[in-house]
């Protein structure tokens, strides 16, 4: 818990770590072409298909209603 200091900062890390080049939308491939939906927080918005992906999808976090920082 030291490492990461708050809960922003580990959600930067876990973006980083999951899509390097960039937000990947599961749905239609596209990489880097997303934008972050307001309120929700590792939510994106695909511009390609319109279509909603999270971050924690496909994730032994997808389930998880816990802070990515624990």
């Amino acid at each position: 818990m030291d490492l990461v200091p708050d809960e922003a900062h580990a959600e930067a890390l876990f973006l980083s770590a999951r899509w390097p080049e960039g937000p990947v939308c599961r749905w239609c491939g596209s990489v880097g072409n997303a934008r972050r939906l307001p309120g929700r927080k590792m939510l994106f918005h695909g511009r390609d298909c319109g279509l909603a992906t999270s971050a924690r999808a496909r994730t032994p976090m997808a389930a998880s209603h816990l802070p990515v920082r624990t």
